[in-house]
C-alpha cells in the first residue's frame, strides 16, 4: 500500500498563504479606513474571505458604531486597532501551527514502517488470536480505510454555474455522506439537506451533493462540515441566503464511552436570508420535512 502526502502537503501550503493573505488585509482594512471591497461583506454580515474573518467583520462595527460625541471615523478605527492585535496573534499562532504541519507532512513517508508499526500496536492491545488472518493485513486495511478520508487540496470536480434571473428557493435534500470524527476517526454519516436562493447565479445539480461529500470526506466534526458546505456555497454563488441541516449518527458515541445507539445529531447553518427572514427559513424547513430545528 502506498500513501501519497502530496495532496495533504498542498493543502497546507494553502492554508499558510491564505492566512499570510489575510493578516495583509487585516492591517489594510484597519489602517485604511476598513474600505472592503465591494461584495466582500454582505448586508447579513457574512465575509467571503477565509478565515480569520473576525477581523475583518468587528473593524466594520467598530467604524460604523461612534460613540456620541466622537466626531470622526478615525477614532473608531483606532479603537480597534488595538483590539484586532489579539486578532493578529492567534492569526500568526496558526500560521506556525500550520508550518510545523508541514514540516512533518513533508517528512518522508514509508508505508511499510507504518503498517508494522500499526501491527505492533493492534497486537500489543488485542493479542494474536482475535485476528481471522493476520494482524499485519488488518493494519494495511485500516490504514487503506484513512487513506479514503485524505482531503484533496482543491475541488476533485469542476462547480458548474450558469446565469439565471430565478430568485426561488432551490433544494436538494437527503444526500447520504459519510465523514470521520477527527476526534476518535471512528465513521459518523447520515443526510445533508441543502438549500440556496440564486442571486444571478444557479448551480448544476449534481454538484451539491459533490460538494457535501468533499467537505466530509475528511477527519472532521459535523459542526465544521455544516458551516463549511454554507460558506462555499454563498461564496461560490453569492446567492441571497443559503440553508444547510445536516442529520447523522455517530459511531463514537454508539459503540464506545456513553454508547446511545440510537441518538442522532442535528446541526443547521443559515446564512442570508434565511438568517433575517422567518418565512424564508420556515419554507425551507418544511420542505425539508422539518417544521423546526
Amino acid at each position: 500500500m502506498t500513501t501519497d502526502p502530496e495532496p495533504i502537503l498542498n493543502l497546507l501550503k494553502e492554508q499558510v498563504e491564505a492566512v499570510g493573505k489575510t493578516l495583509s488585509k487585516i492591517q489594510s482594512d484597519i489602517w485604511e479606513g476598513v474600505e472592503l471591497e465591494s461584495g466582500h461583506v454582505d448586508a447579513q454580515g457574512n465575509c467571503d474571505c477565509l478565515k480569520p474573518s473576525d477581523v475583518q467583520l468587528d473593524a466594520v462595527r467598530w467604524a460604523s458604531e461612534l460613540p456620541n460625541g466622537e466626531s470622526t471615523p478615525q477614532k473608531a478605527w483606532m479603537k480597534g486597532a488595538s483590539e484586532a492585535s489579539a486578532y493578529q496573534q492567534d492569526a500568526n499562532e496558526r500560521v506556525f501551527t500550520a508550518l510545523q504541519d508541514l514540516d512533518a507532512a513533508e517528512a518522508e513517508y514509508d508505508p511499510e514502517e507504518a503498517v508494522k508499526a500499526l501491527t505492533q500496536q493492534l497486537t500489543h492491545l488485542f493479542g494474536l488470536s482475535c485476528w481471522d488472518d493476520s494482524a499485519h493485513r488488518t493494519a494495511e486495511r485500516v490504514l487503506a480505510a484513512w487513506q479514503e478520508y485524505v482531503p484533496p487540496a482543491k475541488l476533485p470536480f469542476t462547480f458548474t454555474t450558469f446565469p439565471t434571473n430565478i430568485n426561488q428557493l432551490v433544494i436538494v435534500k437527503d444526500i447520504e455522506f459519510s465523514s470521520l470524527c477527527a476526534h476518535h476517526l471512528f465513521p459518523w454519516y447520515g443526510v445533508a439537506h441543502v438549500g440556496y436562493v440564486p442571486n444571478e447565479l444557479a448551480v448544476g445539480v449534481s454538484k451539491i451533493p459533490r460538494l457535501v461529500n468533499f467537505w466530509a470526506k475528511r477527519p472532521s466534526t459535523q459542526e465544521y462540515v455544516t458551516s463549511q458546505i454554507a460558506s462555499d456555497m454563498k461564496h461560490r454563488l453569492s446567492a441571497m441566503g443559503v440553508a444547510v441541516v445536516i442529520e447523522a449518527r455517530h459511531t463514537c458515541m454508539a459503540c464506545r464511552g456513553v454508547k446511545a445507539h440510537s441518538a442522532s445529531m442535528i446541526t443547521s447553518e443559515m446564512r442570508g436570508i434565511f438568517l433575517t427572514s422567518g418565512e424564508a427559513r420556515a419554507e425551507f424547513l418544511s420542505l425539508i420535512g422539518r417544521d423546526r430545528i
